[in-house]
């Protein structure tokens, strides 16, 4: 399913922001 694909990209960027933030 593209469509969940497309939604587990911006869940897997959010937590390397989430990190760049936190370091």
């Amino acid at each position: 399913n593209p469509e969940k694909s497309a939604k587990r990209i911006p869940k897997i960027l959010r937590v390397l922001l989430s990190n760049a933030i936190r370091e």
